[in-house]
């Protein structure tokens, strides 16, 4: 019987012991994971509230509507498709990021444009609508108002000029645009925009809900 009681205790000892290194031994890792799910979750609250205080709703629907409104008709209008697929769209969306910023200088901004647009035309050889619609986007997402309606009306232009001035043989070889994906810059304000909708309509409905209650 004594033996009995005896081989208990060693086996709750060295079952103790067992657990006890089990936990030492799990416990950096698991401390690791939930500091890590911890600075997340901080962060995700972080970015949302960032977004929520800084995002100029009306002044990024406005720059979305006539961005996306230029690359439509410029991609109808092309001859060559290489307006929206070129990567200068995303290259001239990340200038005019850096020119609200004032990373550049509004003639700095110019420049590059004025550059970005020769590259595509001497480099790309690209048409007349798509060399210019890398600049285009830009201009009439960040500039003042005046500017961004002469961008777009010239634009237009440009792109009805060029589309009545394709030849027969042109027309039959153009290429259909296929889908693709719009600039990331372009997506994150249309996410940033979203973002801030839904939280206002759901605080709206959260005060609706409190008065009629």
């Amino acid at each position: 019987m004594e033996i009995l009681v005896y081989a208990n205790q060693q086996f709750q000892e060295c079952l103790q012991l067992g657990l006890a290194a089990l936990t030492n031994v799990a416990a950096e890792p698991i401390a690791v994971v939930l500091t890590l799910v911890g600075s997340t979750a901080v962060a995700v609250s972080d970015l949302y509230h960032f977004i929520l205080d800084t995002t100029p709703v009306l002044a990024l629907v406005k720059a979305l509507v006539l961005s996306s409104a230029v690359l439509s008709i410029g991609d109808a209008s092309a001859s060559t498709v290489r307006g929206s697929e070129s990567p200068l769209v995303g290259v001239a969306t990340l200038l005019g990021v850096a020119g609200v910023l004032e990373v550049l200088s509004p003639i700095g901004l110019l420049l590059s444009l004025a550059l970005l647009t020769a590259y595509a035309f001497l480099i790309q050889k690209a048409d007349l609508v798509s060399g210019l619609m890398p600049a285009t986007v830009t201009i009439v997402a960040v500039s003042e108002p005046v500017l961004q309606v002469l961008a777009f009306l010239l634009f237009v232009i440009v792109s009805i000029y060029a589309n009545w001035k394709m030849t027969p043989q042109q027309e039959e070889n153009k290429v259909t645009p296929k889908r693709r994906r719009a600039p990331v810059i372009l997506l994150a304000a249309a996410f940033a925009v979203a973002i801030t909708l839904a939280a206002r309509v759901l605080y709206a409905r959260s005060v609706a809900w409190l008065l009629v209650r």
